[in-house]
């Protein structure tokens, strides 16, 4: 077939256009942590995520509508990113020449864009980042190498390079340029340097010094860079982990104005979490999801419904519609996005163990420790920028997990820094109508629900002898048949040892394996299997406590060391604790050896000075064990802890490291309940549930965005559930509804109210309007606040004295129905009420509406009260309680007969008006009247409510005001 000529026109016309060359956008991912692509079973780490999820080849900047080529390009991490590196190992050439030649390596890849509009991106991890932020003041002060330069002897031309960048070092790291300071290209040697390209968008997460201090690489927020994210821990506590922090002194400049943005984000986590190489890598999710965010909205372009983020940005099974997210807006303007992807984080599910929310802090390991301080003393965040939308910030994750999860929240609370968080929620977080915004967790009752899971389910391993037995005995307040009075080698590990009256608890002894007879390692194997393999969590293994005697030769015998390679390999997400056994007999030998060396030595004999000797050798021992231990094939171990059988401390420390150990909410609590060894475990454990249960009720209250009537309804569900919690929290075998029912016989009733009714029923005779109404307010909340935290910590004391009662009987383990009426009677006796209302009382005055959304002072008052209060119970101390006035005698004896009209209005008659603006609350709650408040102010708000009730619905009232708005209008009526 003849080709058909194509006839061009040839009149007069412009010069043909050439196709123009779409610019380049290199994308430079450099991980700090090792991950292999072809092996399945590891997580895939935050930069390799983003580097597969980069889309490639012609995109449109959704910022600026230009056209680039996207080429992503990974580089590999050189070690591990929780490999700690000495200053004397940085200045040798392992690791420190590595990352010098890596930092050459990324500089090379940038010399090879050649277009004047061509752009680069970068993300890094820990060195890796560190990396990206050297090539970034490479480039910024000396440009790219010109193409002669670039393609003869580049290692050459990059010496260079660094020699001259030791003449600019002198300048301070970390200060942000004025962007006249420094010219794009130095002047130096400028023949050998193109101009850099646009340095778009860097991205790092958890900046680690990579090279020793002597090494000039400039790593500030330069002017070449235009948005730039940093991803920091707020749980890391390794001297050699402390990140290089972006603070710059932004000189009154807003970056905004000239097309800029740095945003330095705080985080849940430790190092590893940031990455995303965290064994359990849940928490490393929000700093990815957050970096994404962030780079997509800075014009870089991303496949979002690529596999390696789908758990970043998670679809509805059903509609295959992403996941609701929230929008939040920090005082200084700040706006943050975030997905719900909670339900990745169910690691009951098989499919998503690895996404376990858990803070890995590597309890009972010897280290220099330097705990991160993300505030200044005054409580200030360190880097936030109050004129402008840029600096450092808290993300809003933080308060997700902090409200959501058991685990975050008991964990920050060691850690010292729930305080300050709590005081910066609202600058974080935004308010609207005067309350501090809560995004898609806000107004979901999360309960610490145990869904059908009612009892922790222990294998103990160990030799016959080692002390198993004595530990489940301390630790949990049971008796369990000694293992001297088993045949040793001859043991089912399968079978269940259940104690009476102890349902929350299951035993399971592996036996002594000093015969070391296969068909007991076979045994544990499939035992091991066959639980790690089940679906339902309540059949699962939930922690191992492997026994060894610290005082062995040979810590790892062959029937020892097969025995924990098999454990290590059948329960790879079963937490395990290595509890070193008579750790008082190894202290006794060391303090004996240093009293002798001491008496040879011709020294007086100095207690201290042998005690302190004794413990650096048990420190050091243990740092022996923890070595041969992993040192096995395989071998793992999330703690090591040494423990004495009558050493009650060295008891309570074994549950303490163990609770931290847990990634499933759920599992925490069940080893909390069952554990009898350290009542500040459950103590705090209800705290948490009583403040979170508190913020919910009073969002409630405030009658913002719920159908008539729902108030009275969630009070009565709130009261009934806050009860129930705090009872499950320390898991007695007392239902709830006995341990109300002490309460109200022995304290309750005796003070002429009952706090558990008067919350779940007084709203029922005020009108609906009236209670989801803004005019409402100023009455419900403040009531509804104080007798709920009334009840609340009148409840948790109590059944902290009920632990004490079992004492004084003699005995061990939880307390009985008796004990806690016992506690309750005591608790009223000793003089306990009258304090800690009257505190309460103070903490949130009748006529300070305010007062019952300050979360943060709520939560601290609280939490001091109980902990003072305490541990006068428990040393069995009495409180000065003066008696009744005559009044309140009148009012109560009123209130029992039913009467609450005539005595209950002559005592109203005297309370100042509720909804009286006022600046000093004190008087309200002055010592005469301590008892009289509640019922008082509860009748009171039904007679405001006849009242307004007789006026007709108030409809020109929204009920999305402002507080302050709300009691204006209310003392206007």
């Amino acid at each position: 077939m003849e080709k058909k000529e194509v006839v061009v026109d040839e009149a007069p016309s412009l010069p043909p256009r050439m196709p123009s060359r779409i610019p380049t956008r290199l994308v430079i991912c450099v991980d700090g942590a090792r991950y292999d692509p072809n092996n399945t079973s590891e997580t895939p780490t935050s930069v390799y995520r983003i580097f597969s999820s980069i889309q490639q080849g012609r995109c449109i900047d959704t910022q600026t509508g230009v056209a680039h080529n996207q080429l992503p390009r990974y580089f590999p991490a050189i070690a591990s990113s929780d490999e700690v590196f000495s200053a004397q190992k940085l200045q040798a050439t392992l690791p420190g020449q590595g990352y010098h030649r890596q930092i050459q390596d990324v500089y090379e890849a940038c010399c090879q864009l050649t277009g004047a509009e061509d752009e680069l991106v970068f993300f890094g991890f820990a060195r890796g980042a560190y990396v990206v932020r050297a090539v970034a003041g490479l480039l910024h002060n000396f440009g790219l190498l010109n193409i002669a330069a670039a393609q003869s002897d580049f290692g050459r031309s990059f010496k260079k390079v660094l020699k001259e960048s030791d003449k600019l070092y002198m300048r301070p790291q970390l200060a942000l340029s004025k962007s006249n300071s420094v010219s794009s290209v130095s002047t130096a040697s400028s023949g050998d340097f193109r101009t850099p390209p646009t340095i778009k968008f860097l991205g790092a997460f958890e900046t680690i010094k990579a090279v020793s201090d002597d090494s000039a690489y400039d790593i500030s927020f330069n002017t070449s860079i235009r948005h730039l994210r940093h991803a920091v821990a707020l749980h890391e506590d390794r001297r050699a982990l402390s990140p290089e922090y972006v603070y710059p002194e932004f000189h009154g400049q807003e970056l905004r104005k000239e097309g800029k943005s740095l945003i330095q984000a705080q985080f849940i986590g430790s190092h590893g979490d940031m990455g995303g190489s965290a064994p359990k890598s849940g928490l490393g999710l929000y700093p990815a999801q957050w970096m994404i965010f962030e780079a997509s909205a800075c014009g870089v372009m991303f496949d979002f419904d690529h596999q390696s983020v789908s758990v970043l940005f998670p679809k509805d099974d059903r509609s295959n519609k992403s996941q609701s997210t929230s929008s939040f807006q920090a005082a200084n303007g700040v706006v943050t996005t975030i997905q719900d992807i909670r339900r990745i984080h169910d690691s009951s599910q098989p499919a998503q163990s690895h996404y376990g929310i858990k803070l890995n802090t590597r309890q009972g390991t010897i280290r220099q420790k330097k705990t991160r301080a993300p505030f200044e003393s005054n409580g200030f965040l360190k880097g936030y920028c109050e004129d402008a939308p840029q600096g450092t910030i808290i993300h809003p994750s933080v308060y997700m997990l902090l409200d959501e999860h058991i685990n975050v929240a008991l964990d920050t609370k060691e850690a010292k820094l729930q305080r300050h968080l709590e005081e910066w929620r609202e600058r974080m977080l935004g308010s609207t109508n005067g309350l501090v915004n809560f995004g898609f967790w806000g107004d979901e009752d999360k309960s610490a629900a145990l869904d059908g899971v009612s009892a922790l389910r222990i294998l103990v391993c160990g030799n016959t002898g080692v002390g198993k037995s004595t530990l489940i005995n301390k630790t949990f307040g049971v008796d369990v048949t000694q293992s001297s009075d088993r045949s040793r080698g001859i043991h089912d590990v399968r079978q269940e040892i259940r104690f009476e009256g102890r349902p929350d608890l299951v035993v399971h002894d592996s036996g002594g394996f000093e015969a070391g007879a296969d068909a007991e390692f076979i045994a544990i194997e499939e035992f091991l299997k066959e639980k790690s393999e089940v679906v339902d969590v309540k059949d699962r293994v939930h922690v191992i406590w492997f026994c060894i005697e610290i005082n062995s030769a040979r810590t790892m015998q062959m029937a020892t060391e097969k025995l924990f390679q098999t454990v290590s390999k059948y329960a790879a997400e079963v937490p395990i604790v290595v509890v070193a056994t008579k750790k008082d007999d190894l202290l006794d030998i060391e303090f004996s050896k240093r009293r002798k060396e001491l008496k040879r030595l011709k020294e007086p004999f100095d207690e201290e000075d042998c005690d302190s000797y004794a413990e650096e050798q048990l420190n050091t021992r243990l740092e022996q064990i923890r070595e041969e231990m992993l040192s096995v094939e395989g071998g793992r171990l999330d703690a090591l802890v040494a423990v004495s059988q009558d050493d009650n401390p060295s008891i309570s420390e074994l549950s303490k490291v163990t609770s931290h150990t847990f990634d499933l909410d759920k599992v925490r609590i069940l080893f909390v309940r069952a554990q009898t060894a350290k009542i500040d475990l459950k103590v705090e454990l209800a705290e948490i549930e009583l403040i979170r249960r508190y913020k919910a009720l009073i969002r409630t209250s405030s009658g913002l965005g719920f159908i008539a009537g729902a108030g009275s309804i969630h009070r009565r569900a709130a009261a009934n559930k806050v009860c129930q919690a705090i009872v499950g929290c320390f898991g007695l075998s007392v239902s709830a509804d006995k341990a109300l029912a002490a309460m109200k016989t022995n304290v309750w009733n005796h003070l002429g109210f009952d706090p558990h009714v008067a919350l779940a029923g007084f709203a029922g005779g005020i009108p609906a309007w009236l209670v989801t109404g803004s005019i409402s307010m100023p009455l419900i909340v403040p009531a509804t606040a104080r007798l709920f935290l009334t009840m609340s910590c009148d409840l948790i004391l109590v059944l902290v004295r009920s632990f004490r009662e079992v004492a004084f009987r003699g005995s061990e383990g939880q307390p009985s129905e008796r004990d806690v009426e016992k506690a309750a009677r005591m608790y009223r006796l000793k003089g306990y009420t009258t304090h800690v209302h009257k505190e309460v009382k103070q903490l949130v005055p009748k006529k300070n509406l305010a007062a019952s959304y300050k979360y943060d002072k709520v939560q601290s008052t609280v939490e001091d009260m109980i902990e003072t209060y305490k541990e006068k119970l428990m040393n069995d101390e009495n409180m000065p309680n003066p008696a009744p006035s005559s009044r309140m005698k009148k009012l109560s004896l009123s209130l029992r007969r039913g009467n609450r009209n005539s005595d209950a209005d002559s005592i109203t008659s005297s309370i100042p008006d509720i909804t009286s603006p006022v600046e000093d609350s004190s008087e309200d709650d002055d010592g005469d009247n301590a008892e009289k408040d509640f019922y008082a102010e509860l009748h009171e708000a039904h007679k405001k409510a006849v009242e307004l009730e007789a006026q007709g619905p108030m409809s020109g009232l929204s009920p999305t005001r402002d507080p302050v708005e709300m009691e204006s209008a209310a003392a206007a009526v």
